[in-house]
């Protein structure tokens, strides 16, 4: 997996009985600050790649502060917000072959490592970067 290539990159193993339906890949980021993240989205965006981070979406329905059925104003779970806040969906339009999600992988890992060695509260990089 060229994700797995990235040691900012974590792709979870597979639950044995599961059959995938290859038309989205998610995957946590790793030892990336908040600021980091949303210069990673925003720099695969400039390639064309749009990721959505769980935690980031306002209205994401797994976010258990966006539940308007429970009251989770007093809610504190550490573990499952900073769980959130690192995890990405990446749709994958049922077009796109081998070669085009290998292209992609490699412009993904090319990014997070452009994006890790940038300093805080820089404007996101430019394709000139």
């Amino acid at each position: 997996n060229i994700l797995n290539r990235s040691e900012h990159i974590e792709v979870p193993n597979r639950v044995d009985n599961e059959t995938p339906v290859p038309n989205s890949i998610q995957f946590n980021l790793r030892g990336l600050t908040g600021e980091k993240i949303r210069n990673f989205i925003e720099t695969t965006a400039q390639e064309g790649i749009k990721i959505a981070v769980f935690g980031m979406a306002e209205d994401n329905a797994r976010c258990f502060w966006n539940w308007r059925y429970l009251d989770t104003s007093n809610e504190e779970l550490p573990i499952t917000e900073g769980m959130l806040k690192t995890a990405c969906d990446l749709r994958l339009p049922v077009f796109l072959d081998q070669e085009d999600v290998s292209t992609m992988g490699h412009l993904i890992v090319r990014a997070i490592e452009r994006v890790k060695n940038m300093q805080e509260s820089r404007a996101v990089l430019t394709p000139a970067d």
